[in-house]
C-alpha cells in the first residue's frame, strides 16, 4: 500500500528516531488490525481507539459505535 500512485518499489524507510538505535537491515510489517493507522497522510499523527475486554457496553457505543475502531485525526 502506497500514498504514491503507480508505486512499483517499496523501499524502507525507517522512521528517524529509530535510525540512532537500529543498526543493519530492518522491515516494519503491520498487521491488518492496525492497518487504519497507516491509511492517512504521512503528515497525521493517527490516535485509534479499540473496545477491550473491559470495554463497557454503553462505552463501546459511546466512543467506538458499531465500528472496529474509532480514527482520530490530529495533524502534526
Amino acid at each position: 500500500m502506497s500514498e504514491e500512485a503507480g508505486a512499483k518499489l517499496f523501499a524502507l524507510r525507517p522512521p528517524a528516531s529509530y535510525l540512532e538505535a537500529i543498526t543493519g537491515d530492518v522491515v516494519f510489517a503491520i498487521s491488518d488490525k492496525l492497518l487504519l493507522n497507516y491509511l492517512l497522510p504521512r503528515n497525521c499523527q493517527p490516535v485509534t481507539f479499540y473496545a477491550g475486554e473491559q470495554t463497557t457496553q454503553a462505552d463501546r457505543c459511546r466512543f467506538i459505535g458499531p465500528s472496529k475502531a474509532t480514527l482520530v485525526i490530529t495533524p502534526f
